[in-house]
This record gives C-alpha cells, sequence and structure tokens, in this order.
C-alpha cells in the first residue's frame, strides 16, 4: 500500500471559485467543490474540507493511541479501565482537532 501525502495540510477556501483546496505545503491533496458563495452547501463543504486536512493528525493519534492502549494492557489486564481513559481523552481530542477550523 501506498504512503500518504505527509501532513500537516490545510484548506484553503478564499479564491472565491467555489472549491476548497486541501493539501500539504508540496501537493494538493483534494478539491472540494462547495458551490454557490454563502449557500448552506457551502458551509458543509468547507466543513468537510477541514476534517479532511485533519486526516493525516488524525492518523497519527490514533496510532498512539493504539500503541498507549496496547502498553497499558500487554502485561496487566486491569489496567483496562485506565486504558479507557486514555482511549476517551484521545478520542476527545481527535473529534476536537477534525472540527477545528485552524486549518
Amino acid at each position: 500500500m501506498a504512503e500518504h501525502t505527509p501532513g500537516p495540510w490545510t484548506t484553503d477556501c478564499t479564491d472565491g471559485d467555489g472549491f476548497a483546496y486541501i493539501g500539504s505545503r508540496d501537493a494538493l491533496v483534494a478539491i472540494v467543490q462547495h458551490g454557490l458563495l454563502g449557500s448552506p452547501a457551502e458551509a458543509v463543504a468547507k466543513a468537510n474540507a477541514h476534517v479532511l486536512a485533519a486526516s493525516p493528525e488524525l492518523l497519527e493519534h490514533g496510532k498512539a493511541l493504539l500503541e498507549d492502549v496496547q502498553a497499558l494492557t500487554r502485561n496487566d489486564p486491569t489496567h483496562f479501565e485506565v486504558a479507557n481513559v486514555v482511549a476517551l481523552s484521545a478520542l476527545r481530542l481527535g473529534v476536537a482537532i477534525a472540527k477545528a477550523e485552524r486549518r
């Protein structure tokens, strides 16, 4: 399987051309068409673009979460409750990242 374009990815919705561009510093990754400026579809498409742009960061957090949970439960299965707390914290962070409009 090929590797994805390394992050961070950002979105650019400023051209006023009806498209949101998602990419890294070195490569265009995706283009999301959002239609008429100011329409509800534009807001949804821009939100989708932000979620797509968060993908590399979410992947890295998911990998780290998996490693942490495996490490916590590998030697002592009674650490499952601690692993759940770690997992919930990481998931909350992932949702916050995906919703952030800082991209």
